[in-house]
């Protein structure tokens, strides 16, 4: 798994206007474009909608990888069928506890060339991975 190969989501804990169909043309976009890996923090509404829709694409393109990007060694994986793999990103273990989620977003910030996104909201997690994100020059694709 190389950077320039690497997508990432974010998107905030709870929407309701949003499904894996809307995520899928995005996704398939990126596919096309050399994208084959994509990294899932797991949490919330908007993150098991695209791993649903990676896990459905898998279909017609099997050598993509849908990754589930865990906080905590703890962390429970309500849909395991739908990852390929899971990843702990090192050093986690030693950071402040209020640290860990944003320290696991900025690994996958750093560790992506594309974000798919969907951030309606001006405050939480999601905004600020956004900001990083577009500060650390990864190519943002924003679903209206």
């Amino acid at each position: 798994m190389t950077r320039s190969t690497t997508a990432m989501f974010i998107g905030h804990s709870r929407c309701y206007d949003i499904t894996s169909e809307m995520v899928i043309p995005h996704v398939e976009r990126l596919i096309g474009s050399g994208i084959t890996d994509f990294l899932n923090g797991g949490m919330g509404d908007f993150d098991r909608i695209c791993a649903y829709a990676v896990h459905r694409l898998k279909e017609r393109y099997p050598f993509i990888t849908n990754n589930l990007v865990i906080p905590y060694l703890s962390f429970k994986n309500d849909y395991p069928d739908l990852y390929d793999r899971t990843i702990y990103p090192e050093g986690l273990e030693t950071c402040y506890f209020k640290r860990i989620i944003p320290e696991r977003n900025r690994y996958m910030v750093e560790n992506s060339a594309c974000a798919v996104c969907y951030v309606k909201n001006t405050w939480g997690g999601a905004v600020k991975t956004y900001g990083l994100a577009k500060r650390k020059g990864v190519t943002i694709i924003d679903i209206e």
